[in-house]
């Protein structure tokens, strides 16, 4: 069968069907839009920050993720007893310096390639934690943040107020 066109009468103009689609389309990209953002840049959980509290010391320090530069690391790959291995992945967030000159340094102006090697105690500590660990204990409930608030300890004490947090980006084990 043949579509039928639909005649026009003189001085009318075709209808357009296509314009209902084109704006359910918009709305559609519009509102995955906004979602990605919102997923993208966290929200409004900036607002807020994060408390890091380090047992045996009266410290909590609030950490704006706006104001910190993410710095990757290398993985952390340590074999397990039993077999097996863990390869761990960690960002460390690093704070502006605030002491130089009294001013406001912009996350952009932390130079992450020549953080890095300034930072090689992290890995070197997460390896010396996780050394002699089973696949049991890393895959265990609360192993994480037990590594995550020694890693985040050793930092206070060396870094002082440099390392805001550390997020841990991977965990990965075998058996």
């Amino acid at each position: 069968m043949a579509k039928k066109k639909k005649e026009t009468v003189e001085g009318e103009e075709p209808a357009k069907g296509g314009s209902k689609k084109l704006i359910i389309i918009a709305l559609v990209v519009g509102a995955g839009g906004l979602f990605a953002g919102k997923m993208l840049f966290g929200g409004a959980t900036v607002q807020g920050g994060t408390s890091i509290v380090i047992e045996g010391a009266e410290t909590t320090m609030p950490v704006k993720r706006l104001e910190a530069t993410s710095v990757p690391l290398d993985a952390v790959i340590v074999n397990l007893t039993g077999g097996g291995f863990l390869k761990v992945n960690l960002t460390v967030m690093v704070l502006p310096d605030h002491s130089a000159g009294g001013g406001h340094a912009a996350p952009g102006e932390v130079d992450v390639d020549a953080m890095k090697p300034k930072l090689s105690k992290i890995p070197e500590e997460a390896l010396a934690f996780l050394s002699g660990k089973s696949s049991a204990e890393v895959l265990s409930t609360n192993f994480q943040s037990e590594f995550k608030a020694h890693i985040l300890e050793r930092s206070e004490l060396w870094y002082e107020h440099s390392v805001g947090d550390v997020v841990i980006t991977g965990w990965v084990a075998t058996s």
